[in-house]
């Protein structure tokens, strides 16, 4: 009698326990019921991801701000049209003047001056000067007394200015700026990749969440049924009671487990869909990527593209140039010397009516030089430190070059690793599964022992654990492999940029 209480006492304990573990379970789940669901497969998680998530967004901003400094930069070089004036000008001083006797004295002014002019300009790339055409008019009136009004005007004035023998930002700006740009554009492309990559791995964090949910729903079940049979035989007298207070625990584990399972689950559906920028006032119910892509990936295809898409790549060509740039510009700064030459026609009256009927030619040509003689060697110092970095410059990029393929090289391998491992743990999968179905029959059926039954079902959860953390490895090679390349071996053609409206 004291055994058959003791073990009533035991079982009433168990029974209890896994009462409580059920109600805490059913806490989380009772939200996510509230919450719309959506089916989702991985490919359809990557596309909402580039398209409407946060990091996608500012991806797209960061891209349409590479654009507008673009478009600023071409401005530079286009014409431009300008209009300076000054309606009013009106003044009352005391100024400090010069009389012709030669004797400075302090003179009253009063005058109300007016001007305006009219100026196109371009820049001249080749030579770094700038060409402009101007036409300009000024009117002056003394406030006091009846002087006349006086009237200057420049009906046309063509004028060049050119420094001669200086750094050419113009020359430079257009061989670096429009490289810069081109690998804003790619920039792009690889942030894009980087999100996918980031949303593959919460979409799988979950896609494992559900697996093992929809694992310990399935072990509940059967360690109720288990139980129950359990019992049965051991009132039977045909098990030990070993047995019975293992069933129950057992059946409390899954308990526990189900608790566990659900909360994980709740907190990666919110991960996920915050990512997505949807939300967490949903669920995913996600589906198993086993629709892998299967492309042939060959290492040179691989260095070869990576090296025309990326933009760490594409900035190896920018370096240099700017390199070079540097160099140019330390051996231009030991003097100054620059062109202005005008040519125009202009006049001057107190007519109006006549301001434009007799012009005059108005020239102007005025040549500058400004050069150190004794520099104690500043110069050539200057120089001497920018043909050192641009040396260093070279080292560097040669070493990244270096370094970028053997990256590469080791991300098709890992793919390829990859490739072979999900075919492994497929087979492993199905046979531990067989294996487990069989053994649980058969001690349903009178035959064999726990013990083996429970070592299957761990074999089987590990093999099933398996097969989709090689899922989860293969899809991140090869997007990992697409971001070192910016290249869809699926198309077999680069990743487009992304379409931004500017």
């Amino acid at each position: 009698m004291n055994q058959t209480a003791s073990l009533s006492l035991r079982l009433l304990f168990l029974f209890v326990a896994s009462t409580l573990a059920t109600m805490v379970a059913a806490i989380p789940n009772a939200g996510a019921q509230q919450a719309s669901q959506v089916r989702l497969t991985l490919r359809q998680a990557l596309k909402m991801a580039r398209e409407q998530s946060p990091s996608a967004l500012t991806a797209m901003h960061r891209y349409r701000a590479s654009y507008w400094q673009y478009v600023t930069f071409k401005a530079d070089y286009r014409p431009t049209f300008d209009l300076n004036a000054i309606p009013v000008q009106w003044e009352r001083t005391i100024e400090l003047q010069t009389l012709p006797d030669g004797t400075d004295a302090f003179v009253p002014r009063s005058q109300a001056n007016s001007s305006g002019s009219l100026a196109l300009s371009k820049v001249v790339t080749l030579t770094g000067g700038r060409i402009s055409l101007r036409s300009s008019i000024e009117r002056t009136k003394e406030i006091e007394g009846n002087t006349p009004s006086a009237y200057s005007a420049t009906p046309i004035q063509l004028a060049y200015d050119q420094p001669i023998f200086s750094y050419n930002s113009y020359k430079w700006g257009l061989r670096i700026e429009p490289r810069r740009f081109a690998e804003a554009r790619q920039m792009a492309v690889e942030d894009l990749e980087n999100v996918s990559l980031t949303a593959m791995g919460y979409y799988f964090d979950l896609l494992s969440s559900q697996a093992s949910l929809r694992e310990a729903l399935t072990e509940r079940t059967r360690a109720e049924t288990l139980v129950a049979v359990v019992r049965r035989r051991y009132a039977a007298g045909k098990v030990p009671e070993n047995d019975v207070l293992q069933a129950e625990l057992s059946n409390l584990n899954s308990d526990i487990r189900l608790t566990r399972a659900r909360v994980d689950v709740e907190s990666k559906q919110q991960r996920l869909g915050n990512y997505l920028g949807v939300g967490d006032d949903r669920t995913f119910e996600l589906e198993t990527a086993t629709d892998v892509p299967a492309p042939t990936v060959d290492l040179e295809t691989a260095i070869a593209e990576a090296k025309r898409n990326r933009p760490t790549a594409m900035a190896w060509a920018r370096t240099l140039i700017e390199a070079d740039r540097s160099v140019a510009q330390a051996r231009s700064t030991g003097g100054n010397t620059w062109l202005h030459a005008s040519y125009g026609l202009s006049n001057t009256t107190d007519d109006f009516s006549n301001l434009y009927r007799e012009q005059r030619t108005d020239q102007q040509a005025v040549f500058a030089v400004s050069f150190p003689i004794v520099d104690w060697g500043r110069s050539r110092a200057r120089v001497a430190v920018a043909e050192s970095q641009r040396e260093v410059t070279k080292r560097s990029v040669e070493q990244a070059q270096v370094d970028f393929e053997r990256d590469i090289f080791f991300k098709v391998t890992q793919f390829q690793i990859q490739a072979k491992q999900l075919q492994l743990t497929f087979r492993a999968d199905s046979i531990a599964d067989r294996r487990y179905q069989k053994l649980r029959e058969r001690y349903l059926n009178g035959e064999g022992d726990m013990n083996s039954v429970n070592i299957a079902l761990n074999e089987k959860d590990s093999a099933r654990r398996g097969y989709l953390d090689a899922q989860r490895s293969y899809w991140s090679a090869y997007y990992d492999l697409r971001r070192g390349t910016l290249y869809d071996f699926e198309r077999r053609q680069p990743i487009p940029p992304p379409k931004v409206s500017f």
